[in-house]
């Protein structure tokens, strides 16, 4: 199992990523892993296509596969953290 996200560089426990940054880690790991695609999807239940689109495409639609290729390569999770904002509405009169 690997210790850093991207071998080239070491990731920080606590740090904050972007999709485009979650699929860079994801991609590397993919391209460091001893096994083959196919292999490493059938870990995950999904198909080797799948797996090659999360080495390639950004955004919600495909985090949650590139969050899970993280978790089982790496000795990372990576967690979903969400801000809440309220705003101010004027009442209507009535």
């Amino acid at each position: 199992m690997l210790t850093t996200l991207a071998p080239d560089r070491p990731v920080r426990h606590n740090q904050y990523l972007d999709y485009e940054a979650i699929r860079r880690e994801c991609s590397a790991l993919v391209e460091s892993y001893a096994g083959t695609q196919t292999k490493l999807a059938k870990a995950l239940g999904y198909t080797p296509a799948y797996v090659s689109r999360a080495k390639s495409e950004v955004g919600p639609n495909i985090v949650k596969v590139q969050r899970e290729i993280i978790a089982l390569l790496s000795d990372y999770t990576i967690e979903e953290e969400a801000t809440v904002k309220y705003r101010v509405v004027r009442k209507t009169p009535t």
